[in-house]
Parts: C-alpha cells; structure tokens; sequence
C-alpha cells in the first residue's frame, strides 16, 4: 500500500472513529423524571435530568452513581402518551461528570412506538 493511501486509510478511520454510533436517532431534552430503582416503592423516587431520549433509551443526570444493569422505574409526569408516565429501563452505562453528578444511559426494556417517543421528546 502507497504511503499516501496509508495516510487517507488512517484519517478515514480517525473521523469514523468519532462517528454516531447509536441505531435511533436521540433527541435532546431538558425536561425532569422521577427514577427509582425497580424493586423500591413510588415514594423512594429522585427527580433526574432527562438529557436526551430515543425510541431505544434515553440518557440521565442523576445525583447519585447507579449500576449497569440495575432496572430503573421512570415516571413522566408531563408525558400524556399511552405509555405515559411509567417506563422500565435498564442502565446500560453510568459516569461521573465533572460537576459531580452521574450521566447514566438506559436502554428500555421495549422500544418506544412513534406516538410514545413523540410525547416523551415532546416533538
């Protein structure tokens, strides 16, 4: 291989490196939920940040570290779909930001349908 097609492979790969990824496309959000863990009662709930929601998950700031793999319950009180105010998801990644706080990424248990990602990304 040519040095100067050495080079081009090497910057392809360096920009799709950085590429997009994830399979549905994440709309940003600044809205709050209520998340518990999924054995604990309505009352042990915390509000969080909602940073960003797809038809796959949707990704958290919380307060507090959780464990990947730990079911959540989240509760949308501004959500008037079908699915409405409760959702299962399941932590897929958790990291502690500069700030102190903890941005956690969930996969729901079930993909959102259209009307229910629409009420969620309020689009």
């Amino acid at each position: 291989m040519s040095e100067r097609a050495t080079d081009s492979l090497v910057d392809f790969l360096a920009e799709t490196s950085e590429v997009e990824r994830r399979r549905a496309v994440r709309y940003a959000s600044d809205e709050e939920a209520l998340c518990r863990p999924g054995g604990a009662p309505p009352g042990e709930a915390r509000w969080a940040r909602v940073v960003d929601v797809s038809a796959g998950g949707l990704g958290l700031l919380l307060g507090e570290p959780q464990w990947p793999g730990e079911l959540l319950v989240l509760e949308f009180p501004w959500a008037l779909s079908a699915a409405g105010h409760l959702v299962r998801a399941r932590v897929a990644h958790c990291t502690q930001r500069a700030d102190g706080s903890w941005l956690v990424g969930c996969s729901f248990n079930y993909p959102l349908g259209a009307d229910d990602l629409q009420a969620l990304a309020r689009l």
